[in-house]
């Protein structure tokens, strides 16, 4: 049975693209803002402002949203145009300009204020960090997962080049393999914040934006059914249950966060449940969501800078306070999000865009503007 499914599956894989795929998704805006929220709530969690069992790892649940949401868009984007210098190169362009400017301007800016007083920033001090985070090898705290996304981005240029050979399944599978395998060699190590150990994040989302372009029209149907709804429903549930510390209170077993199947699958229900619009579609197109989902790459960066800093200053007495304080944090965060993507983000974005235009006489897709 497991047999020919991953055989049905392969030939769908295999077929053209459906022609009627839609550009704009309403939902992935919703889950972006979820997954900044949860990586929020985690961290507020374990600095004491929310209860502890919304904490203890559950921010990798949010960053699997993520991973998981950037290798759906790359797929649904890029995977079906044609492979070619100019492609690539303006894939390449818009990709970097989407993560690397407020990305280099966080680095720097903890850099130059490194040691000031009253202000928490990433420890970026010394020769050797300031080397690996310019250089995109490693990051440290939250900013672990901008090299990550980024050598992602080098993987997919080959995904791309095999789906352009008609070898899409062959691409996955053998950088899936060769990721397992570096990452079996690093099993020893205590750190794993790289990319061997997430990718298959990535690949599970390139596969369902392949399967979402090829058979959406099939797939949206599904929506009037109520046991799609209802599976819809169950997908958040399990959102929650992935929550390390709510499963160890419910005596489940806890993995690590890469290689938990429930982080990874459930992660990966919620966005098909999403595309199809059932359960709590409608709270994921809900205007606070897309707001959240439209700063949550400039929110995911600095919120953790902000609630350290109030930690510096400000312990919670009760639950009220320790809630007030997560609240503070949220607003201040989601408004230097605001400020940043009207003032940096976007102004950067519509350059490269316009340098595109001048240059291969292309322009930057709606979609991929908040990718």
């Amino acid at each position: 049975m497991v047999l020919k499914i991953f055989k049905r599956a392969l030939a769908i894989l295999s077929e053209p693209p459906s022609p009627t795929a839609p550009r704009h998704l309403p939902t992935l805006d919703g889950i972006r803002g979820l997954a900044a929220l949860i990586v929020f709530v985690s961290h507020a969690a374990n600095l004491g402002f929310l209860p502890s069992i919304l904490g203890g790892g559950a921010g990798k649940l949010g960053v699997a949203m993520f991973f998981i949401l950037s290798g759906f868009l790359m797929s649904y984007l890029y995977g079906d145009d044609v492979f070619g210098r100019d492609s690539v190169s303006r894939y390449w362009r818009h990709r970097l300009a989407r993560v690397l400017p407020l990305y280099f301007l966080v680095v720097i800016t903890s850099i130059g204020i490194s040691g000031a007083a009253g202000l928490w920033i990433f420890p970026i001090d010394d020769a050797q960090s300031i080397l690996v985070h310019m250089f995109m090898i490693h990051g440290v705290n939250t900013l672990w997962t901008i090299p990550v996304e980024v050598h992602f981005y080098l993987a997919f240029i080959f995904i791309w080049w095999m789906a352009s050979q008609r070898r899409l399944v062959a691409g996955l599978i053998i950088v899936q393999v060769a990721a397992a395998g570096l990452a079996l060699g690093l099993l020893g190590r205590t750190d794993t914040y790289v990319i061997w150990f997430w990718i298959h994040l990535f690949l599970l989302g390139a596969t369902v934006g392949m399967l979402w372009k090829r058979r959406h029209v099939q797939l949206t149907a599904l929506r009037t059914r109520w046991w799609a709804q209802a599976l819809g429903w169950i997908s958040l549930g399990a959102v929650v249950l992935a929550f390390p510390k709510v499963r160890a209170t419910l005596g489940a077993p806890v993995l690590p966060e890469w290689a938990d199947p429930l982080i990874v699958g459930s992660a990966a229900a919620f966005l098909l449940a999403m595309l199809v619009e059932v359960g709590p579609s409608a709270w994921m197109k809900h205007r606070f969501m897309v707001w959240m989902g439209s700063i949550s790459y400039g929110f995911y960066l600095i919120h953790y800078p902000v609630l350290r800093t109030l930690e510096l200053h400000f312990q919670p007495t009760s639950t009220m306070s320790g809630l007030g304080l997560a609240l503070l944090g949220l607003g201040v965060t989601a408004l230097i999000s605001q400020v940043s993507l009207m003032m940096f983000e976007r102004p950067v974005q519509k350059l490269v865009a316009e340098a595109g235009v001048r240059t291969a006489g292309a322009s930057m897709p709606k979609q991929d503007r908040i990718g």
